[in-house]
């Protein structure tokens, strides 16, 4: 987060994105920049969550104003204290339904967002076979992996690419890894490594995680992906795309 106050220009320009007001040129440049300035994209979330609030706080309003207008209905009610009125209550159900269906309406992830959590899922890994074989190191980085221990699974896989153990589950896994630390720069990095080895079996794999995170990263590139039809993918990156353009 940046310390001092933002400028002007940079401060107006956040408004008019997180509002809507750009228009589809100056909305691919703004997100350009965002893309290379994380403290940007802290101020663009800050900026959302106040406007929220401030949406919010005029539903709580209108709740107040609900209640007060029922005050009335005191007067109806029994010797128990028991109100005789169904409209009170009612009315507050209303007031409740109306605050969980604008607070899920302003506080739910972008479309595309929704879309890679709902096609995401982390690989399931190798079978491991632990021995006492050359491909131990490999094989206890992927148990790390398998139990969600993706720092560790890293550090392992990379220290056996940087001692010359190249191949194409390497980079597979490793980009897998880096992915679900959320690392994307270096999960693209590694899953582009995958389509360097011919004829390899984790190539529509590693194409349909590079599609995920383009689509994560940049929505409007995703919309001009080239879908492979021999892709066991295929259909979902189609759906992808379909979603995208309703």
């Amino acid at each position: 987060m940046r310390t001092g106050p933002l400028d002007r220009d940079t401060f107006e320009a956040i408004e008019a994105y997180v509002l809507g007001r750009m228009d589809k040129e100056e909305c691919r440049r703004f997100e350009e920049r965002m893309r290379h300035d994380q403290a940007l994209q802290q101020e663009v979330q800050l900026e959302r969550e106040h406007i929220h609030a401030v949406e919010l706080a005029g539903v709580v309003r209108q709740i107040d104003r609900i209640a007060g207008s029922d005050n009335s209905d005191e007067a109806e009610s029994g010797r128990d204290g028991v109100t005789r009125s169904p409209m009170r209550w009612l009315a507050y159900a209303a007031a409740v339904a109306v605050v969980f269906t604008v607070a899920w309406y302003l506080l739910r992830p972008p479309l595309h967002e929704q879309l890679y959590a709902e096609f995401h899922s982390p690989d399931p890994g190798l079978p491991v076979t632990m021995g006492a074989d050359r491909n131990y190191e490999f094989q206890d980085a992927m148990t790390d992996f398998k139990m969600g221990r993706y720092p560790e699974a890293v550090n392992k896989w990379s220290d056996l690419q940087a001692n010359g153990e190249g191949s194409d589950t390497l980079s597979f896994y490793l980009g897998c890894a880096y992915l679900e630390l959320d690392e994307q720069a270096m999960a693209k990095q590694a899953f582009h490594q995958v389509r360097e080895f011919p004829g390899s079996g984790f190539h529509y794999k590693a194409d349909w995680s590079l599609f995920l995170i383009t689509l994560r990263e940049d929505p409007n590139a995703v919309a001009s992906w080239s879908v492979d039809p021999a892709s066991p993918y295929a259909d979902r990156m189609r759906t992808v795309l379909q979603r995208l353009s309703e």
